[in-house]
């Protein structure tokens, strides 16, 4: 954990141990650990194990899971075709033979063409 992380943690166990000193009534301090706890825990979550991180562009492509649609071979050793991915129709290229329906996964982007394989293939 890095200072920062530290640093909050630290005010947050502060004031923690300030509203129980106090004894505020129930009701204060479910609403002051509603409002304080919960934002630092997803904080904590999203600065250290990367949860609630929006996706978007190659980071949310690669690794992604399509099907395929109609794919052609143009050369020995290229198929162009295309696949539904994220809910839209994507350009395709794989160097092995893709039948239709089947699932692939996109293993990189070329401009707007997506390289896919078969699942298992490395």
């Amino acid at each position: 954990m890095d200072t920062t992380g530290v640093i909050a943690l630290l005010a947050i166990i502060v004031l923690l141990a300030v509203i129980v000193i106090y004894g505020f009534n129930d009701i204060v301090i479910a609403f002051l650990l509603q409002k304080i706890l919960e934002p630092f825990v997803r904080w904590v979550q999203r600065v250290f194990f990367g949860i609630d991180r929006v996706r978007t562009g190659d980071e949310a492509l690669i690794g992604s899971r399509g099907i395929a649609d109609k794919f052609e071979q143009v050369d020995e050793s290229e198929f162009i075709g295309s696949i539904f991915a994220e809910g839209e129709k994507w350009s395709a290229c794989s160097d092995t033979p893709i039948e239709q329906g089947a699932s692939v996964s996109v293993v990189d982007r070329q401009d707007l063409v997506l390289v896919v394989r078969l699942p298992g293939d490395d």
